[in-house]
């Protein structure tokens, strides 16, 4: 199981780009590690046709999948996402990822609150334990 200290957090809609993030970062500044879930805030037939029309976890290295998180728990002071192989292997980490939150209350009901709008509406999502749904 891979750590990662988790310092920062927002969830954020971003209009111009279409998209909704929930953004998690190893230092207060936004520097370092970063994990990022992001999903469209609507999609087109094109997303869908290309695989696109889910969410998307991508890493500080450039590395981004769509879909394959199996799981989100939630038990402050942890975050843990656990991802299919195939996930994992794309974006280069172990199947499960321990993100230890050093952050704020206000920042961790973005999280409680922003993750799960990230899976909403689709059709394929992970298990959520710790929400609010």
């Amino acid at each position: 199981m891979m750590t990662m200290r988790i310092r920062a957090a927002t969830a954020t809609e971003l209009e111009d780009l279409n998209t909704f993030a929930v953004v998690l970062t190893e230092e207060r500044d936004g520097s370092g590690a970063r994990l990022e879930l992001q999903r469209a805030l609507e999609f087109e037939e094109q997303d869908h046709a290309l695989g696109m029309g889910t969410y998307c976890t991508c890493l500080t290295n450039g590395e981004c999948h769509y879909g394959g998180i199996r799981k989100c728990t939630l038990k402050a002071p942890q975050l843990l996402l656990e991802f299919s192989e195939k996930a994992a292997s794309t974006l280069g980490i172990d199947e499960q990822l321990a993100l230890e939150l050093d952050i704020d209350s206000s920042s961790l009901d973005q999280i409680r609150k922003g993750i799960p709008r990230i899976f909403e509406g689709l059709p394929e999502h992970p298990e959520l334990l710790g929400f609010e749904l």
